[in-house]
């Protein structure tokens, strides 16, 4: 982040995840790393609906048997109430419809870390969540959410648009 600050020239540096990326930019931020001017998080993946037996799963064999996968139980209605979004995304070769124990491991814990240093978090933010989010449940974006802002209502819309979030000062702090 140092180097992009750098060649960013004064311009404000925006961090942006969707999903998983979401968690890592959350995980990021609320490290001692050096942070952004704004952030931008869209369903961020602050929790989850994988059974527990799978979470369960993941975390024990994580040490002994990283690479082994479970499969996703994603379906295309998940992804958008146009069929047509799923049936091209399943057709996609480059789709892996499956995780590691060591990526589901590490993405629980980076969910653990982020649920306790969220509420420290100072920083302008744009969060969304769609409210009809069935991958990534929209509780838990509003549970860390609300840690977060505090201050600041946080605002919902009806199902297929956006909860959306926000805190911090009204222009960045030029670090």
């Amino acid at each position: 982040l140092g180097r992009v600050r750098a060649a960013a020239d004064g311009i404000p540096v925006v961090l942006l995840g969707h999903s998983l990326g979401g968690l890592v930019v959350l995980d990021y931020v609320t490290s001692v790393r050096p942070a952004p001017d704004l952030l931008v998080l869209s369903s961020p993946a602050l929790g989850s609906t994988v059974p527990a037996w799978k979470r369960t799963l993941a975390k024990a064999l994580s040490g002994i048997a990283p690479t082994m996968t479970i499969k996703n139980d994603l379906t295309g209605d998940q992804l958008s109430a146009d069929p047509t979004v799923g049936e091209r995304y399943f057709a996609d070769p480059l789709v892996v419809r499956v995780t590691t124990t060591r990526l589901a491991a590490e993405a629980l814990g980076s969910v653990e870390r982020v649920a306790g240093r969220i509420a420290s978090l100072a920083i302008t933010c744009l969060a969304f969540h769609g409210t009809a989010d069935t991958i990534v449940p929209v509780a838990a974006s509003r549970s860390a959410m609300t840690a977060f802002c505090c201050r600041s209502p946080l605002v919902q819309a009806p199902p297929c648009t956006s909860t959306i979030a926000g805190r911090g000062p009204a222009a960045p702090t030029g670090r």
